[in-house]
């Protein structure tokens, strides 16, 4: 969703909850359930919904108050990205410490490096974007920046942190530190 949806709509309220609905409120339950919702998530969220107050205690347009709680919600979103990249950083150094060269013939480790190359190459330029200041076109298009990223990071768990193969390297790893002893 871009903020075009909030300008052209007739309803920016909708548009907006739509949002909040399909991504922020899907990417909050994530992190919930995995115990990484950050503090600063939950400050953008606050913030857009006292724009949303605003309509209505202080007589504000609809249309400013939803682009304003627009913009919260997106940086709510880069929280939990940036969350998710920590995450996939903690994985990765965490798979490197077991030797995971005896998976696929050396290919997991490849295509794990590569990767998780790709995720610091991205962050890097998504929270570049992402720290320019300006319109809410400048917000979107940090959004999708980052979106990918992200995308990219919950691959990272489940293809590589949560692979079956990785227990049977670790067990693999154990038996011969037992023989060396």
């Amino acid at each position: 969703m871009s903020s075009e949806n909030i300008d052209a709509h007739e309803d920016p309220l909708k548009d907006l909850f739509s949002f909040y609905h399909d991504y922020v409120k899907v990417l909050y339950g994530t992190t919930q359930a995995s115990g990484t919702l950050s503090q600063e998530t939950l400050f953008e969220i606050n913030a857009a919904f006292d724009h949303i107050s605003r309509i209505y205690a202080y007589g504000e347009s609809a249309d400013n108050a939803a682009r304003k709680a627009y913009g919260h919600l997106k940086r709510s979103c880069f929280d939990i990205f940036k969350v998710g990249v920590r995450e996939a950083n903690r994985q990765y150094k965490e798979l490197r410490e077991i030797d995971t060269s005896i998976i696929d013939n050396g290919e997991f480790d490849k295509k794990l490096i590569a990767l998780f190359g790709e995720i610091k190459k991205s962050s890097a330029k998504a929270r570049q974007l992402e720290g320019k200041p300006g319109s809410l076109e400048e917000v979107d298009s940090a959004f999708n920046m980052w979106q990918p990223v992200y995308e990219r990071c919950l691959c990272l768990e489940d293809d590589f942190y949560e692979n079956d193969k990785v227990e049977w390297a670790k067990q693999k790893e154990r038996r011969k530190l037992k023989k060396e002893r």
